[in-house]
């Protein structure tokens, strides 16, 4: 007995066509169940965590040091909000110069300041990174511009702890 015989029937009893046909339909449905009923699913579920961090801002005027509230929003260059501000330090803004003779001396620059923001968010914490509003990274060393309704500055990320 042949394989396919002259009409292009399996073993004479199918038509090789569709048994192609069936083959695929159990190789999905085999596919299906392997993918949706024994492979561990993964969480679409993502928890926010509360955490504080702090952005430090140099050389900024007065201006812009009277011009931020405890409570302002802050907000991305896109836009988005990554924060609210519940701490404002400053200090006077030191620079390091190099003198005629070669030495290096810090000098206090007038009317200029450092401005340290402590800012609260909601982050979702992976792999011990932190995705403020689960898209921006932040991360300590990192730079950040970031806005509120009267200034816009641009800064270095201290530290980020996460609010207990």
């Amino acid at each position: 007995m042949k394989l396919i015989d002259n009409n292009g029937k399996l073993f004479g009893k199918i038509n090789i066509i569709d048994f192609g046909i069936v083959f695929i339909i159990i190789l999905v449905a085999l596919a299906a169940y392997i993918k949706f009923g024994v492979l561990n699913q993964t969480s679409t579920s993502t928890e926010l965590t509360s955490v504080h961090y702090t952005i430090e801002i140099s050389g900024i005027r007065n201006y812009s040091i009277e011009n931020l509230y405890g409570g302002d929003t802050v907000y991305e260059t896109g836009g988005s909000a990554i924060g609210t501000v519940v701490g404002i330090e400053t200090e006077e803004y030191e620079m390091s110069l190099e003198m005629l003779d070669g030495t290096i001396t810090t000098a206090v620059v007038p009317d200029r300041y450092t401005m340290t923001i402590e800012i609260e968010a909601d982050a979702m914490i992976t792999d011990g990174r932190y995705y403020i509003d689960k898209t921006y990274e932040i991360g300590a060393g990192s730079s950040k511009t970031i806005n509120t309704k009267y200034i816009q500055g641009s800064g270095t990320v201290k530290e980020i702890w996460v609010n207990e």
